[in-house]
């Protein structure tokens, strides 16, 4: 029996201490020894059990190094063969490895892998969203219109939107305020606008089809408020993403639930808790 102990006691150092390739490459990283961290990195690759964030690490690593052009195989090496990419996909969108920045992409594996994720069945609908909005800006920007258009199309977005205002935002108070459109949604319902005119809901006769509705292109004011309303009919009770991007401050309602608040004036897009909307 003391034996025993003694050989348990002898081997549970190692068994405690042992490390694998993707934890020295991170040990090598903290001593800034980059060589040693990108060959343990590859070794990492090779290793089922690190492969992902191994992979992902070097992406981070590389572009430290401003050389994230120089990864070109995700969409062959990463994305096919990891049971649940998506989470990487999107913590790295705007990558050069990935997607890249927004307009006319300019390496082909960017391209395939928005068509891969505008096929892919199981890609959360964000994701399928933002890669339709991401080929529409690449074809945008190639002076493909039409295939622009289709692909617009697809994102998904909610579309003849009414609109009234503009109304008075001085210091950043309108937020705070009502102004009685959350409770007048009728199409005759009369407002005062921030100059004391009389207003109403407005439907644009034109309206961008690119996916977002910027509200500039209906109201010619910086630092006013306004109201955008829609009406959705789901045919069932169904869980729904809601997301949508702002540049200044914003409140969303859902069936008059205040859902997303933001006071602070900030430009960003977010995506509001699934729920179930009717």
């Amino acid at each position: 029996m003391k034996r025993t102990i003694l050989l348990f006691a002898s081997l549970c150092p190692l068994f405690l201490f042992s490390q694998s390739n993707y934890d020295l490459a991170w040990k090598a990283l903290d001593q800034n020894n980059w060589a040693e961290a990108f060959n343990l990195l590859l070794k990492a690759k090779q290793d089922p059990a690190t492969f992902n964030d191994a992979y992902v690490t070097n992406i981070y690593a590389e572009s430290y190094k401003g050389r994230e052009k120089e990864i070109t195989d995700i969409n062959k090496s990463f994305y096919p063969v990891v049971e649940n990419p998506y989470p990487y996909l999107y913590a790295l969108w705007f990558n050069s490895s990935v997607v890249g920045e927004n307009g006319k992409k300019r390496f082909g594996h960017q391209v395939e892998l928005v068509k891969q994720l505008i096929k892919d069945q199981k890609a959360p609908g964000t994701l399928v969203s933002s890669a339709n909005y991401q080929m529409g800006l690449h074809q945008l920007f190639s002076n493909e219109f039409g295939k622009a258009l289709d692909y617009f199309n697809s994102v998904g977005s909610i579309r003849s939107w009414q609109y009234t205002g503009p109304f008075e935002n001085l210091s950043q108070t309108g937020h705070y305020k009502n102004y009685g459109p959350l409770e007048h949604p009728e199409p005759d319902a009369g407002f005062k606008s921030n100059t004391g005119a009389d207003i109403k809901w407005i439907t644009p006769a034109q309206e961008i089809r690119e996916g977002w509705i910027p509200v500039i292109y209906q109201f010619n004011n910086e630092t006013a408020v306004v109201y955008a309303q829609n009406f959705v009919t789901s045919p069932a009770d169904q869980p729904v993403y809601l997301a949508t991007g702002f540049s200044g401050s914003i409140k969303i309602w859902v069936n008059d639930e205040l859902l997303i608040t933001e006071a602070k004036e900030r430009r960003e897009s977010c995506i509001g808790p699934t729920g179930l909307y009717r």
